[in-house]
Formats: structure tokens, C-alpha cells, sequence
């Protein structure tokens, strides 16, 4: 199974990806655009299902472990501080 092929599967098919959506909430659209992706990428419904919800729960975790910059931490690493040229042009 190519993970790459579910995800732009899924983005294509808005109600799976966003919560927002008004036919998130509606199990039976959302039932008939997995079997479109199943059908799709001839493979059962059950583990694509489960294949995409284990990379929702990878990302979020991973996402949630990144290093949160704050105000400030970038003035320190500005590489032309030492030299003549003004600190307004570093970017």
C-alpha cells in the first residue's frame, strides 16, 4: 500500500480530512468516500481505515513534540550581529 496515494486520496475527499466540514459528521457520505478510496486503491476499506488513523496519530504526536519558538530566540542567531552592516537587515 502506498501511503503517499491514501493521503492525496483522502485530501481530494475534504469531509474524511476536515473536522469542520458539515459531512464529517454524517457517517454514511463519509462510509461512501472510503469505499471510493478502497475501491480506488483496490484494497479493503478496514485497512485503509486503520492505515490512515495510525498516520493521524503519528502526526499529531510528532507535531506535538516540536520545539515551540518563542519571541526573541532568533535575535540571538543573526549572523551579520558581529559585523558592520545595521541589525535592521537582518531577516
Amino acid at each position: 500500500m502506498k501511503t503517499d496515494t491514501l493521503i492525496s486520496s483522502v485530501y481530494v475527499r475534504t469531509p474524511i480530512l476536515d473536522k469542520r466540514n458539515k459531512l464529517d459528521a454524517n457517517r454514511n457520505s463519509i462510509d461512501i468516500l472510503r469505499k471510493e478510496i478502497a475501491n480506488e486503491m483496490h484494497h479493503e476499506e478496514t485497512v485503509l481505515r486503520k492505515k490512515w488513523t495510525y498516520l493521524t496519530e503519528k502526526f499529531s504526536s510528532e507535531y506535538s513534540q516540536r520545539p515551540v519558538s518563542r519571541s526573541g530566540d532568533t535575535a540571538n542567531s543573526c549572523p551579520h550581529r558581529s559585523s558592520h552592516i545595521s541589525s535592521s537587515s537582518c531577516f
